[in-house]
């Protein structure tokens, strides 16, 4: 039986729906407007055939422009040879030059006319030539006016022309080498694109309208199934409201009616679901707040607000109060369903029980702590003082107001003396243990030390939620004790704050250095690396192309290759040294194997590395630190030792990794290791100390030499 306030099940469809014809004649048309689509664009390609005749006419130009550079080589060439040596077959290129020059500037003007900046090139050039061609003329003339000996002894004419030439030459043919190769490129490019997105265009078109065909065919016969399997999951969710364990009722939203509510809303009220029907939910609400409770519902139904969540007594049947706790939502109107509002109520009568409970506990607490003159008081896990009495008060020199829900950093002048106290109050409530401590308030400018004792308490589930706390002035007894160690205490603390921060610092300052190395060793590998490889391949490329052109300059170019190669183990060497990739991607023992190799190749110096067979594995930063360390040493070493000889040693003792670097030179000062200037030793101290290692010097085998030796816990397995 269908139940109250729900529609029926309807009954399954027997026949299968048929599909509409209209969505396949849709089909079929998309199918024959992407074909067209198609055929019309690849008749479009037959006018790439107009582009052709554009790059005919462009290679000509270049033509051309080779023909005229020939001619004024070759002129060039015989005037010279003439003027050297006198000989009149050296002008016939010269001759033939200065008459055909003219039908190649020509035949360049006609090929690039619709080109102005190509045009004044062409026209700037024969004007260029034709002076060089009188400059030639006129050296010709001064030779056979003055004789051979005289034009010899003057300088050869016409060079800034010729250069001017094969400027305005090289612009000419740059300028058509780039139309050339952009409207060519861009030509076949756009061609190809084209032609290969409206293919692409029209494949996936096809093959989406297919599969859209058949989605909507599965859609359209599993229509039956989804509205049946949503009339299942309509029903399990009537199921679901009427045994859920809390109560849920439906009320109309203007008038508080009740239109359905669950079993549990009717038992929790010991109403039938019958009388409950008949009923407003706001005859259930206690009268002192149920006038209040109705301009809510207004504010909920004018959307005001967005929900209404009480705390409320209702009455029962048997007219016991209840307490519960409601929360309600609005169901907007919908077809002409008038709005209502949806609320679960929570039985929290045992609840309320309890807290009446606690605050009859806490009254208690307040009349027993009223006499006494000790400071009395309750915090909660927060550190808020939950109660204090009235000795906290006279303290305080505050109403209870005022003092009650505050922290220590809220009452207490001195912050530190708040933090230490909450210190405190932490270890007591982790610790779920009583503690007996000193401590000193500073409250109206006047200092005062208290023996507190502080005892955890917890709920009736075990859990630590606040201390109770007991303080006791014993501020005379310690200013006579303050009095005679407050010089010492003071420097002390003064001598370990500033050790400590120096240490600090120091260890940030490394810290700081290494990331900055980081940082760099990845700017150079990643963006200088990059470019220079780019610049190596392009080089490549253009000293392969040149050895068949101009083998001289390839031979610079060769050179500057090897320039760029340079550059490149340049860098390797550099990110090696800021940040051993080697150590991160292989780990120490490798890392320290080819530093190693790499100082002794460098300076010269014999390197033995010795090491168990099995290396340590280390974590990067304590690896790091060791590796900086050794190549520390291996600086001081090549600097000061004027040694032969080295011995760097790695191997774990007593649960850490030790390394020993040996020198067989000239040894160090003793008291070298504890002068403050000694820096570098200083550096490697901090970097160990960070993770609990120690770094010691002293002379080496037989006393000679130096041996350093750094060791570090070894990681847990």
């Amino acid at each position: 039986m269908p139940r109250q306030g729900f529609t029926n099940m309807p009954q399954d469809s027997a026949a299968r729906p048929r599909f509409p014809w209209v969505l396949t004649l849709l089909f079929a048309l998309c199918v024959a407007i992407l074909g067209g689509v198609m055929v019309s664009f690849v008749a479009n390609l037959r006018s790439l055939s107009r582009w052709d005749a554009e790059v005919g006419r462009r290679i000509e130009v270049l033509r051309a422009v080779d023909s005229l550079q020939l001619r004024l080589l070759s002129a060039e060439t015989g005037f010279r040879s003439f003027l050297l040596t006198g000989k009149a077959e050296s002008l016939e290129p010269y001759y033939r030059a200065r008459h055909d020059y003219k039908g190649d500037i020509q035949r360049i003007a006609d090929l690039i006319s619709s080109d102005p900046a190509q045009e004044r090139s062409a026209n700037a050039l024969r004007e260029l030539i034709e002076k060089r061609f009188e400059d030639m003329n006129a050296a010709l003339q001064a030779r056979e006016a003055q004789g051979s000996d005289a034009t010899q002894a003057a300088p050869l004419p016409g060079d800034e022309t010729m250069v001017r030439i094969g400027a305005v030459i090289g612009e000419l043919r740059d300028r058509e080498d780039v139309r050339f190769a952009v409207d060519a490129g861009l030509t076949n490019d756009t061609a190809l694109f084209t032609l290969a997105f409206t293919l692409g265009t029209g494949v996936l078109g096809i093959a989406g309208l297919t599969a859209f065909y058949a989605l909507t065919r599965r859609y359209f016969f599993q229509k039956s199934e989804t509205e049946r399997a949503l009339r299942t999951r309509e029903a399990e969710f009537r199921t679901m409201f009427d045994v859920a364990a809390v109560g849920i009722v439906e009320c109309l939203a203007e008038s508080g009616g009740i239109v359905r509510a669950n079993s549990k809303f009717s038992a929790m009220l010991g109403y039938s679901a019958l009388e409950l029907g008949q009923m407003n939910f706001f005859q259930l609400l206690h009268p002192s707040t149920a006038a209040a409770d109705r301009e809510a519902f207004k504010d909920l139904l004018s959307g005001r607000s967005a929900e209404w969540i009480v705390e409320r007594r209702c009455i029962s049947r048997d007219g016991a109060p209840l307490w519960v706790r409601a929360s309600f939502g609005l169901i907007p109107e919908a077809e002409g369903v008038p709005p209502r509002a949806v609320g679960i109520i929570e039985d929290i009568n045992a609840r309320k029980q309890v807290e009446r409970e606690l605050r009859d506990n806490a009254a208690i607490l307040r009349t027993v702590a009223e006499d006494t003159q000790d400071l009395i008081y309750v915090k909660d896990v927060d550190g808020r003082l939950v109660m204090a009495n009235p000795a906290m008060v006279r303290l305080f020199g505050k109403p209870i107001a005022e003092i009650v829900g505050r922290t220590d950093i809220d009452l207490l002048e001195d912050p530190a003396q708040a933090k230490r106290i909450r210190e405190i109050d932490h270890r007591v409530m982790q610790g779920r243990a009583t503690e007996y401590v000193e401590e000193e308030l500073t409250v109206g400018g006047n200092r005062r030390s208290f023996l507190s004792t502080k005892v955890p308490y917890a709920n009736e589930d075990g859990e630590v939620v606040g201390l109770i706390g007991i303080s006791r002035d014993i501020t005379d007894r310690k200013n006579a004790e303050k009095e005679l160690v407050h010089s010492r205490d003071r420097l002390a603390s003064d001598v370990r704050e500033r050790t400590l921060q120096l240490a600090n610092l120091s260890r940030h300052l490394i810290r700081v250095s290494e990331e900055e190395k980081n940082k760099l060793a990845r700017e150079l590998h990643d963006e200088l690396g990059s470019a220079l490889a780019a610049i190596s391949m392009d080089l490549g490329w253009i000293l392969k192309q040149m050895r068949t052109i101009d083998p001289e300059l390839a031979q610079r170019q060769e050179r500057a290759l090897d320039g760029i190669r340079a550059t490149l183990d340049m860098k390797r060497r550099l990110v090696e040294g800021l940040r051993p990739l080697s150590l991160e991607h292989f780990g120490f023992d490798f890392a320290l194997r080819a530093h190693c190799e790499g100082f002794a190749e460098s300076s010269g110096i014999a390197v033995a590395v010795e090491g168990p067979e099995d290396p340590p594995r280390l974590d990067s930063g304590k690896g790091l630190a060791l590796f900086r360390v050794v190549q520390e040493c291996l600086t001081n070493v090549a600097k000061h030792a004027r040694a032969t000889r080295v011995v760097v040693s790695v191997e774990i003792a007593g649960g850490r990794v030790v390394v020993r670097v040996e020198d067989d030179g000239i040894g160090m000062p003793a008291d070298l290791g504890d002068r403050p200037e000694t820096y570098g030793l200083v550096g490697m101290r901090e970097r160990l100390a960070e993770f609990g290692g120690t770094l010691s010097i002293g002379r080496g085998a037989g006393g000679k030499g130096t041996r350093v030796e750094a060791s570090v816990p070894l990681d847990a397995a």
